[in-house]
Formats: structure tokens, C-alpha cells, sequence
């Protein structure tokens, strides 16, 4: 792509992670721990025996945008410095967020990321671009992939895309509305290890985020239950299996827990 430099500069994101670190009230890695996170995360360094999952050159071609590559880097260092400190995934940061992502996004680009039409929500960096994320969650037999198969057809959603080098986070977005489907890696532990809000055995996290800026979050009496209804409801017949919507953002600060359990119909058939 026009208008990226030859490589992300690695030192000035290492201060990004450390700023993180800070951030979060924890001790930042090892410089030479943190430059080896970023090239197997970036490049493809083999780190922990794994290989790297070469992230940079999926933005130059196009295939992930540049607050994608941001929000990844960004995850997966949170991710890291938790364990390294060995605390739990923190749900909030001190200091302004958008600061931090703007020091990765001087670190990976020299200057603020290029939004695209793709890039319609941020709940990070730009929150006030997104009108509500809900948090569903399920104990799935199923690979991400195949769970991203089954929703495609069982809802009728767009293709599911894979931004990763492994199978482990795809996104979908129609008519303003982001689906996601993630799974942490066993080096991550486990889902309710990131989030307290994750009923206990769950191992695979649906988030529905929605656009204030396309329909339907341009209709003032639009909220989620529907959309949350069709997919709760819709992924539990698909996998014959309960799942739970655990937790709502309405906004800045505006975090309210669920308990809604969605169970199988039970003239409902599994086609996975």
C-alpha cells in the first residue's frame, strides 16, 4: 500500500509497549523480550516454537487495515504484559487511551492510522465512533472457522474474515453491524481469564459492535436486542448448545453485566 514506511519502527514501538505498561500499572517487558514480541507479531520471528504471525505484511497487501494492525499489536501486548505480571486482562487503563494508540500508531506508521470504511468502529481508540458492543459467549466443539461457516449460513451473514496468521479471530460486517468471533490461544489461558464476565467454560467470544455512523445506528430508536436475540438465539440452535450474553457497552464508562441465557429450540437441528 501507498504511503506506508518500508518497516514499522520497532523502538519506538517498544516505548509504546512500555507506555501500555504503564497504563495498565504494571511493569513493562524486557527490551529484548519486548523486540522479539513485535517481530514474531509484525514479521515472521518464531517465538515460543510457533512461527510468526507476519502481520505487516498483511497490511501492506490490503488484506488487514492499518487500526486493525493497531488494535492486534495493541491486544496482543496487553495480553503479554498481563501475563508477564501476571495479573488478570484489564477491562480499564489509566491515563487517555487514544494517546496509547496513537504511540503505536507512530510506532507502525509515523503518523495517526488511515481509517477506511472498514474501520467504522474502534471501541479502544474511538469510542465514540461505535453506538454499542454486546458480549456473547459459548462452550464451542468448533473451530472458529467452522463456527464462522455455521453463523454464515445459519444468519445469513456476509464471509468471514481471518486478519490473523492463525485461527483464532474472523469478522464479518454487514449494514454497520461488526460480528466477530475470537478464541484465546492455550498460551492466552482461558476466555473467563480475559474477562470476569464470561461465565466459567466457555471458550469462544461473540462480539456485535454497531456503527453510530451507518444504519441502523442512524435510527435514533434502533438499539440491540434484536440483532442480540437473532444471533444468541441462532448460534444456540446451531450448536445445540446454551449461550450467554454477558455484558452490553452503551458508551465511555457504560458497562452493563448480563445474564441472559439463550437455549436450543428444541425443533431445532445442529447442521455443523
Amino acid at each position: 500500500m501507498a504511503d506506508l514506511p518500508e518497516e514499522p519502527h520497532i523502538a519506538t514501538l517498544v516505548d509504546a509497549m512500555a507506555q501500555l505498561a504503564s497504563a495498565m500499572e504494571c511493569e513493562p517487558l524486557p527490551k529484548d523480550e519486548a523486540i522479539h514480541l513485535l517481530e514474531h507479531l509484525l514479521f515472521h520471528r518464531e517465538r515460543h516454537g510457533r512461527k510468526g504471525r507476519a502481520r505487516w505484511p498483511l497490511v501492506v497487501r490490503g488484506i488487514i487495515t492499518e487500526l486493525e494492525l493497531r488494535n492486534q499489536l495493541m491486544a496482543h501486548s496487553t495480553t503479554e504484559l498481563a501475563h508477564h505480571n501476571n495479573v488478570d486482562h484489564p477491562e480499564h487503563f489509566a491515563g487517555d487511551f487514544r494517546e496509547l494508540g496513537l504511540a503505536f500508531e507512530m510506532g507502525l506508521y509515523g503518523r495517526e492510522a488511515k481509517l477506511c470504511s472498514a474501520d467504522f468502529y474502534d471501541h479502544a481508540g474511538n469510542p465514540n465512533r461505535v453506538r454499542v458492543i454486546e458480549r456473547l459467549a459459548v462452550d464451542c466443539p468448533l473451530s472458529p472457522a467452522q463456527l464462522c461457516e455455521g453463523l454464515q449460513r445459519q444468519l445469513n451473514l456476509p464471509e468471514f474474515h481471518n486478519g490473523h496468521s492463525e485461527e483464532d479471530w474472523r469478522s464479518a460486517v454487514e449494514a454497520g453491524i461488526t460480528y466477530e468471533v475470537s478464541r484465546p490461544s492455550k498460551r492466552a489461558g482461558s476466555l473467563d481469564a480475559w474477562d470476569r464476565s464470561v461465565p466459567v467454560g466457555c471458550n469462544v467470544a461473540i462480539t456485535i459492535a454497531a456503527s453510530k455512523y451507518e444504519p441502523p445506528g442512524q435510527d435514533p430508536d434502533w438499539d440491540s436486542t434484536e440483532v442480540v436475540e437473532r444471533v444468541g438465539q441462532g448460534m444456540a440452535d446451531l450448536l445445540q448448545q446454551p449461550v450467554y450474553h454477558h455484558r452490553s457497552w452503551l458508551g465511555p464508562d457504560k458497562i452493563v453485566m448480563r445474564d441472559r441465557v439463550f437455549q436450543p429450540s428444541s425443533n431445532a437441528k445442529s447442521d455443523s
